[in-house]
This record gives structure tokens, C-alpha cells and sequence, in this order.
């Protein structure tokens, strides 16, 4: 399993928190709660496969390109910058409901 694949399923373990919080706190609406569950599933498939399978990437028109394209920002550049975003963002979440 490379590093790529361990971010991945750690975005997914706090993309899945977060959805349990939106269902039992009621704090989204269903867009967002779909949103949640697309991007497990994507991430779920990226961990799983290591990259994301030819047949999503076909379905997509293009819009999803495949991991070795030149045109694409690096997954170690992006998924690093992802998780310390939430990492943040889970962080000043938790210290705003302990003020409360």
C-alpha cells in the first residue's frame, strides 16, 4: 500500500465521520450528504485499486483523468494539502463546540 493510499483511506475514515455527523446532528442538507457519500466512494475505489478504475475514468467525459496524466497536479501534492485542510477545519470544528 503506497502513501497515496493510506491518505486516501484516511480522507475516507473523516469524510465517513463527517457524514455521521451531518445524519445524526441533521447539520447538512442531502446535497451535501450526497457529496460526502461520492467522495468515499471515490476514495474507497483509490485505496482500494490504487488508482481510480478505467471505467470511471471512461464514464466521466474526461473530466477525471488518470493519475500518470503530465496535466495532472501530483496525488502526493494534493492529497497532503487536502487532509491538513480538514485536519484544520475538523480541528477549529471541535474547539468551537468545546467554547460552546
Amino acid at each position: 500500500m503506497t502513501s497515496r493510499q493510506i491518505a486516501a483511506g484516511q480522507l475516507v475514515i473523516l469524510l465517513a465521520s463527517l457524514l455521521g455527523w451531518t445524519l445524526i446532528r441533521g447539520g447538512g442538507d442531502l446535497k451535501l450528504q450526497l457529496l460526502l457519500v461520492l467522495g468515499m466512494i471515490l476514495g474507497t475505489l483509490y485505496t482500494v485499486y490504487g488508482q481510480l478504475p478505467d471505467w470511471l475514468l471512461q464514464i466521466s467525459g474526461g473530466r477525471i483523468t488518470a493519475d500518470d496524466d503530465p496535466d495532472n497536479l501530483s496525488p502526493r501534492v494534493y492529497l497532503t494539502v487536502l487532509l491538513v485542510v480538514l485536519l484544520l477545519a475538523a480541528a477549529t470544528f471541535v474547539g468551537a463546540l468545546l467554547l460552546m
